[in-house]
C-alpha cells in the first residue's frame, strides 16, 4: 500500500517510509534473552532486525519522481509491514515485546530517504510524533555507513532534534548520489506514531510564538496534560504575562513584566531549572523562536513619565548570547514569517509603526500609521492582520501596503485566522467576527457583554472568551455549539490540545476585593469540565497557557511563576 502527502514544513526531497515488522531470525548474541530489568538491550546491529545493508534498502526502493535539488519536497510514500499501519499522516509503529521473549525480533522500524547533495544547513534530524514514545530510551536510529555496508546505531531522543556535531551528515552520506538512509527503531512495547522526519529540521518548537502559530491560532499540534499534575512552578521574580515559547529541545522562553524595574528574559529547560536570563530595560511583550533557533524578544515600557512608550527587539542565540538589538517604541508580542522576517507592531512617541525586520537586524519596511496598533496575525498567504485604535481591522500585504480596512464599534484582540483564510475578531461590542479575506464579514456571534480572544480548533472551530459571560465554542459557520460558564472572569486566549481539549485561564474577583480564585481549567470537546486547577493568590491573574511538544502545559502568572502541568 502506497499513498503520498504533501510536507509544508520540511525543505527536503523525497522521503520514503518503510515501515515493517522486525527481526526475521537471525541471531547475535543476547537476542533470545531480555537484558537486567527486562528491558530490551538496543540493537548492536541490523541482524536481529531483520534490516537488510544501507545498499540493499535503496535498491529495493522505487525510483524518485524527481532528481531535482534537496530542497523541493516530494512528499512520502509508505510501505506497510507487519505491525505498522497509516492513520491520517501518522505510521503508527506497534513494537511488541512479551517478558522472556525475543524483544528485537518484535520491535518496528521506519526507513527515511533523503537526499544531501549540496545540502550545507542544520546538520540535525528532527523527529515530530503525534503520539510519542514513553521515553527516548527505546528509540534508536540507524544511519547508513556506505563505506562500510552497516548501519551506525544512536539513541535519538523521544522528542526534539538530533545534531549530528562537527562531521554532521558526511560520513553517512552515499558520495555519488547523496542518498541518506535513517532508521527508526521502536523497541519496547508502548506503540507511538510517528508523522515526520526532518534532515535540517526546525529548531522551533510546536508552540514556537504567541498564539502557537503566526495565524494565533492557539492550536497545538500535541495533545495537553489529562490531568492538572503540577509539574513545577519556577519562582521568575516578576508577574510573567506573556505567552511562553518553545524550542525543538524543548527549551522554554518567557520574561517578566516589572512596572518599576527592570524586568528579564528566561530560558528554562523542561525540568523547570533557568538555563540562562539576560536583565531588559523595559517588560516582556512577547517572544517567538525562530527555525535556526534566534530567539526574538519583544519589550516595551508604555508610561511617558519613563521615557515611553518605548522598547526593543531583542535577537538572541539559544545559547542566551546576543546577536543584535533594534531600538523602537512599545512592542507587541511578535511573529515570524515562513522567510524568516519577524513582524511586529510598534507604538512610539505620536509614531506608530508595523515594521518587518529581516533575520539580520535590518528593517525590511516599517510604514507610519496614524493610531496605535495592536498584535498582528499572519495568513497563510501572507497577509498581515492587524488592529489599529481607530477601530478598523487592517490587511496588510507582504509589501507592507495596506489592502482594507475593515471598520468595527469597538476594539479587538489579537486576531486568529483559520486555515480558509478567514479572520476571527473578537470585539469590545460583545461579538465575535469572521471576517473573509475580502473583508466582508461572513457571520457574527454574540459573546455577551464582551469578547476578548479566540483561537480555532482542528476541525474549524472557533473558541473565544467572554470575560464572565465564559468560554465559548462556534461553529465554522458561526452556530453555537456550546458555552462554558463558570462566573469566572475569562480574558486570555484559549490553548487547543489535537485531541479537542481546550485550556484557558481565568480569575474571580472576590467581593471583598481583597483576594482572588485563579483558575486554569481544561474543557472537554464537548464542553464538560475535563480537570481544574486554582489556587488563592491575592491580585494573581493566570495568563494565556501554551502546550509543549511533550504534552506539558505552560502558564505564566503574576504571582511571579511560571507553572507546568502534565504527568
Amino acid at each position: 500500500m502506497k499513498t503520498g502527502r504533501a510536507d509544508t514544513w520540511s525543505r527536503l526531497t523525497s522521503v520514503l517510509l518503510c515501515t515493517a515488522l522486525l527481526g526475521l531470525g537471525c541471531g547475535v548474541a543476547g537476542r533470545d534473552s531480555a537484558p537486567a530489568g527486562g528491558k530490551p538491550a538496543p540493537p548492536v546491529s541490523s541482524a536481529p532486525l531483520g534490516l537488510p545493508d544501507p545498499a540493499s534498502v535503496l535498491a529495493s526502493l522505487p525510483p524518485r519522481a524527481s532528481s531535482t535539488a534537496l530542497l523541493v519536497h516530494q512528499g512520502s510514500d509508505f510501505e506497510i509491514g507487519q505491525r505498522a499501519t497509516v492513520l491520517g499522516e501518522n505510521a503508527v509503529l506497534e513494537p511488541r515485546w512479551v517478558d522472556g521473549a525475543s524483544p528485537l525480533a518484535d520491535a518496528a522500524y521506519a526507513v527515511y530517504r533523503f537526499n544531501l547533495q549540496g545540502y550545507s544547513g542544520p546538520q540535525t534530524l528532527k523527529l515530530t510524533w503525534s503520539r510519542a514514545p514513553l521515553d527516548g530510551l527505546h528509540l534508536w536510529l540507524g544511519l547508513s555507513r556506505w563505506d562500510k555496508a552497516r548501519w551506525d546505531w544512536r539513541r535519538a531522543p523521544a522528542s526534539g532534534s538530533v545534531d549530528f556535531g562537527p562531521d554532521g551528515w558526511l560520513p553517512f552520506r552515499k558520495s555519488d548520489t547523496g542518498d541518506v538512509l535513517v532508521a527508526v527503531v521502536l523497541l519496547w512495547i508502548a506503540p507511538a506514531r510517528l508523522s515526520r522526519a526532518e534532515v535540517g529540521g526546525s529548531l522551533q518548537g510546536d508552540w514556537c510564538m504567541t498564539g502557537h502559530d503566526a495565524q494565533r491560532t492557539g492550536q497545538s499540534a500535541f495533545a495537553g496534560p489529562q490531568t492538572n499534575h503540577l509539574k513545577w512552578a519556577l519562582d521568575l521574580g516578576g508577574g510573567v504575562r506573556a505567552n511562553p515559547v518553545m524550542a525543538a529541545d524543548g527549551t522554554i522562553y518567557a520574561g517578566t513584566y516589572h512596572i518599576d524595574e527592570p524586568s528579564e528574559f528566561f530560558a528554562v529547560n523542561p525540568d523547570g531549572t533557568v538555563k540562562w536570563s539576560f536583565e531588559t530595560e523595559d517588560r516582556i511583550i512577547g517572544a517567538a523562536v525562530a527555525a535556526d533557533g534566534t530567539v526574538y524578544a519583544a519589550s516595551g515600557t508604555p508610561d511617558p513619565s519613563a521615557g515611553g512608550p518605548k522598547g526593543k527587539l531583542y535577537a538572541v542565540n539559544p545559547d542566551g548570547t546576543p546577536k543584535w538589538t533594534l531600538t523602537t517604541g512599545l512592542l507587541r508580542s511578535p511573529l515570524i514569517d515562513p522567510s524568516g522576517v519577524v513582524h511586529v507592531a510598534s507604538q512610539g512617541i505620536a509614531v506608530y509603526r508595523l515594521y518587518a525586520v529581516n533575520p539580520d537586524g535590518t528593517v525590511r519596511w516599517a510604514p507610519a500609521w496614524t493610531k496605535n496598533l495592536r498584535t498582528p496575525a499572519l495568513s497563510a498567504g501572507g497577509t498581515s492582520y492587524v488592529w489599529c485604535l481607530d477601530k478598523n481591522l487592517y490587511a496588510v500585504d507582504s509589501y507592507g501596503s495596506q489592502e482594507w480596512a475593515c471598520a468595527f464599534a469597538g476594539s479587538i484582540g489579537m486576531p486568529a485566522v483559520s486555515l480558509n483564510g478567514t479572520v476571527g475578531a473578537a470585539c469590545s461590542d460583545g461579538d465575535l467576527y469572521a471576517v473573509a479575506p475580502d473583508s466582508t464579514i461572513k457571520w457574527t456571534y454574540y459573546v455577551g457583554s464582551q469578547a476578548y480572544l479566540a483561537a480555532v480548533g482542528p476541525d474549524g472551530t472557533v473558541y473565544v472568551v467572554g470575560g464572565a459571560d465564559g468560554l465559548h465554542a462556534v461553529g465554522p459557520d458561526g452556530t453555537k455549539k456550546w458555552t462554558y460558564v463558570t462566573g469566572w472572569i475569562m480574558q486570555s486566549q484559549p490553548a487547543v490540545g489535537a485531541d479537542g481539549i481546550v485550556y484557558v485561564a481565568s480569575n474571580e474577583w472576590q467581593p471583598s476585593g481583597n483576594a482572588d480564585d485563579c483558575a486554569l481549567l481544561a474543557v472537554n470537546p464537548d464542553g464538560t469540565l475535563k480537570w481544574s486547577y486554582s489556587y488563592n493568590s491575592q491580585y494573581s491573574l493566570m495568563y494565556a497557557p501554551a502546550i509543549g511538544d511533550d504534552g506539558t502545559l505552560y502558564v505564566g502568572s503574576d504571582d511571579d511563576h511560571l507553572y507546568a502541568f502534565g504527568p
